[in-house]
């Protein structure tokens, strides 16, 4: 944790640290599966694979066939449906990331909210932090419970036409849909859609052209499932997520920054 001094913390630097760290943890995420896809789509291609010692794999296994060449004719047979799984096992962790530094973000401001005095104690906002923390908070909650806290500090802060906490309630359907539905979409999440960044053919080949050094502005399409679908994401979907909840996210801390910095200017 930041600090000017023993007592004063620079809360804005906080909310930062947030956001960035969260941002870092996307770019792995997008950099590891990038890495996946270029293996598994060029392993048809190799006359010679390297196959790793396994451990686990060979004790569940109940057959006498060669494992390493076992390993290799599922894969090479299987790579669409694997592909498939590691998007939607990856899309499923950056939510399960986002909900963790949520919690970081709304546990900082609840902290923030429950001091009385200008000058804070390090000891006894650490106290504080630690009690927060010990508090059980799920996905499907946040939503409710940040607008509530950044409401308590003024209720200007957040938009009357915000629609990221809108954005926010579809990422938690989608998480549901992943951890509890077997990526299949029922009545709970019927109707489930996601908005998604897209950068089109055009607009590539513009920038190719182009001796300007701005980056690409990405259009929004919408994704959407209907009753009974089986969510099977691709690449772009996957980055499309992560791109979209780092977006929600910082806009989100943005409130919650406000909302702690008015609370401290009232002290």
């Amino acid at each position: 944790m930041n600090k000017n001094n023993t007592n004063n913390f620079i809360f804005h630097d906080e909310f930062l640290i947030i956001n960035k760290s969260f941002e870092e943890q996307l770019n792995i995420r997008c950099m590891d599966l990038h890495s996946i896809q270029l293996a598994l789509t060029n392993i048809v291609d190799r006359k010679e694979v390297k196959v790793p010692s396994t451990y686990i794999s060979y004790f569940l296994k109940n057959t006498s066939t060669d494992f390493h060449n076992e390993f290799i004719f599922y894969t090479k047979g299987n790579i669409e449906l694997m592909l498939a799984r590691t998007n939607n096992y990856f899309a499923q962790n950056i939510l399960h990331t986002t909900e963790e530094y949520l919690i970081d973000g709304l546990i900082l401001l609840r902290t923030i909210q429950s001091q009385t005095e200008k000058t804070l104690s390090l000891e006894s906002f650490k106290i504080q932090l630690d009690n927060e923390r010990s508090k059980n908070r799920t996905f499907g909650t946040l939503e409710a419970e940040i607008k509530a806290r950044v409401a308590k500090s003024g209720g200007d802060i957040i938009e009357e036409n915000c629609l990221y906490y809108s954005f926010l309630k579809n990422y938690v359907t989608l998480r549901n849909c992943f951890t509890h539905r077997a990526d299949r979409i029922t009545g709970k999440e019927n109707e489930l859609e996601i908005r998604l960044p897209y950068i089109s053919e055009e607009q590539l080949e513009n920038a190719k052209n182009s001796r300007s050094s701005e980056p690409i502005i990405p259009q929004t399409v919408i994704r959407k499932w209907e009753l009974d679908d089986i969510i099977k994401l691709n690449l772009q979907e996957v980055e499309g997520i992560a791109y979209g909840v780092l977006k929600t996210l910082s806009e989100i801390m943005k409130h919650m920054y406000k909302a702690a910095d008015r609370h401290v200017a009232n002290l």
